[in-house]
Parts: C-alpha cells; structure tokens; sequence
C-alpha cells in the first residue's frame, strides 16, 4: 500500500462539506478536521521540526493522525464525532499496516514490540467507538484527547523513529 505523495497538498483544497452529507472523501475528511483544528487548541501540536522522521510516507501519515485526533478532540455534535472516529479507526488501521510492512522489509528487530502497542491502542480505539456507538462519545473523546496525544509523542518519538531509522538506512543501501 503506497501512501499518496500528493496526499497533503490534495487535501488543502477548498471543499464544501454538508452536514447532512458529511465528508464524501479522506480529502473531505481531512479538511474538516483542519477546520475544526482552527477553533481551538490543538492536542497534537504538529509541526515537521518536531515530529518529521525523515521517510515522507510515515511523516504524511502521522500529521494526517494528528489532524484526526485534534477534529475529535475540537468536536462538538455527537454526529462530527461519529463520523471522525470511524475515520480515525480506518485511518490508523492502514497507518499500522504500512508500518508493519515498513518493519518486515527493513527487518526491523523490535517490531513484536511495535506491533504489540499498535494491538493495544487499535484495541483502545475499538473499545472506545463502540462506547460512542451506543451512547457514551464523551468517553470516546476523552480518550482520543486525553490519552492518544501523550502516546502519540512517546511512540512517535521512540519506536516510530527507530522504524524510521531503519527505513532509511535500507533504502540508502539499495
């Protein structure tokens, strides 16, 4: 699965989104949750300085990751909010996914490390849509802004650059 280099600037493009539609596209989504990003603080304060790993793939994904969680943790109608974690949760299955290929195909020696706490948050996710599913998405919200954030920086940062390390010195030999 290739991650679309034009990805960022596609979704920049100006779109109407309609509430009783919702966002017909990812691009729609992402825009949505950029403009939501703008009516509050964020949760994930994204920026490349802070969060670039060097392979454009994981540092694409993981600024369109932060996007998703700061829409959640800036939405208000339990609608918004339902809409956005699915796409959070479909989202951050193929975020894991490709990562997990990244880790074969560099031989990543920590990836049952990796995977495992991939497990447990895509399981935490899971969890947590279906709590908003059946009529409890505060604690779906609270989950995304309260917990993800610090495990995003911890993640990102420690075995998410290491993976990125990895990727880089494979394609530098090839």
């Amino acid at each position: 699965m290739a991650v679309d280099p034009h990805l960022h600037q596609q979704s920049l493009a100006p779109i109407r989104w309609h509430r009783s539609r919702g966002p017909q596209t990812t691009y729609q989504t992402l825009e949505l949750a950029r403009e939501m990003v703008g009516k509050s603080r964020n949760v994930i304060e994204w920026s490349q300085r802070v969060y670039g790993l060097g392979v454009e793939e994981m540092d694409t994904t993981h600024a369109e990751f932060a996007a998703l969680v700061n829409s959640i943790a800036q939405a208000d109608a339990p609608e918004d909010l339902h809409i956005l974690f699915t796409k959070l949760l479909d989202h951050t299955r193929g975020h894991f996914t490709r990562e997990s290929e990244l880790m074969r195909e560099c031989g990543f020696k920590a990836i049952d490390e990796h995977e495992a706490d991939h497990t447990r948050v895509l399981g935490d996710l899971e969890r947590f849509a279906a709590m908003a599913r059946r009529g409890m998405p505060d604690m779906a919200k609270a989950f995304v802004s309260e917990f993800l954030p610090g495990w995003f920086d911890a993640h990102a940062q420690t075995m998410d650059a290491a993976l990125a390390q990895c990727v880089k010195t494979l394609r530098r030999q090839r």
